[in-house]
C-alpha cells in the first residue's frame, strides 16, 4: 500500500545497544562529561543533525511509559508537534496527546491528518514500525558507555532489516552518529543466497 509519509527515527544508545537502564532511567545520557577528549576523524554532518529530523516531523508516536517519562524532563521536548501515544490502556488520557490503541489505528490517524513526517520514539514502537516497513530513515547515536543491562533498542525484532548507510561521523564527546535508509524487512523464514547482499546487484566478498 502506497503511503505519503516518512517514518523517522533518531535515537541514542549505549555501546552495547541499550536506550535506558532496566528501570527506564536515562540520566546517564546527561552525564557524559568525563573529561575524555576523543579524536574527531569525520564530522557527523547530516547524521548528527537532529534539528533537520525534527524540522521534518509533524507528529510523534510514543509509548505510554516513554510518554510518562517526558514529565520528568525540565521542558516539553516536542513543542509544536502532534503527539500520538500508542497504548492499550483504556484509562489513559492526556490533553497533550491523542491516544491510539494499536499500530493500525496510528497508521489511520497519520493518513487522516495528512502528516508528512512521523517521528517514532521508544524502543518497542520503533521495533513495531520497523517490522511493518514503516521506517524510512534511522539515525543511531552511540555513546561511549557500556551499561551491561537495560532496555535494548532492537531486541526481539522478528525479521532482518537491511540498511543503506547515508551518513556517519563522530564528535569530540566520542559520540558516533550513523544515519541509514531503511530498506524493506525480510522475514526470517525467507530463503536467500548468502553470497548476495540485501541490496540488488551487489555481491558480498567470497569467504572460504
Amino acid at each position: 500500500m502506497q503511503r505519503n509519509w516518512k517514518g523517522l527515527v533518531f535515537i541514542v544508545t549505549s555501546l552495547d545497544g541499550f536506550i535506558a537502564r532496566p528501570d527506564g532511567d536515562v540520566s546517564w545520557l546527561l552525564d557524559q562529561d568525563h573529561g575524555i577528549e576523543h579524536p574527531v576523524n569525520h564530522a557527523p554532518g547530516v547524521a548528527g543533525d537532529f534539528s533537520r529530523v525534527f524540522g521534518e516531523t509533524d507528529a510523534v508516536v510514543i509509548s505510554r511509559p516513554a510518554f510518562d517519562k517526558l514529565n520528568d524532563l525540565p521542558e516539553w521536548p516536542y513543542p509544536g508537534k502532534d503527539v500520538i501515544v500508542m497504548t492499550s490502556r483504556e484509562s489513559f488520557s492526556d490533553e497533550r496527546a491523542t491516544v491510539a490503541r494499536d499500530l493500525d489505528e496510528v497508521v489511520s490517524l497519520i493518513a487522516d491528518r495528512g502528516y508528512r513526517g512521523v517521528f517514532i520514539d521508544s524502543a518497542g514502537k520503533i521495533r513495531q514500525f520497523l517490522e511493518r516497513g514503516l521506517v524510512d530513515e534511522l539515525t543511531v547515536t552511540t555513546v561511549p558507555l557500556v551499561l551491561g543491562d537495560g532496555i535494548p533498542l532492537f531486541g526481539g525484532v522478528n525479521c532482518d532489516i537491511p540498511l543503506r548507510l547515508i551518513g556517519a561521523g563522530t564528535t569530540r564527546e566520542g559520540y558516533v552518529h550513523a544515519s541509514y535508509e531503511v530498506l524493506p524487512p525480510i522475514p526470517h523464514n525467507h530463503p536467500h543466497d548468502a553470497t548476495q547482499s540485501y541490496t540488488p546487484n551487489v555481491k558480498r566478498p567470497h569467504i572460504d
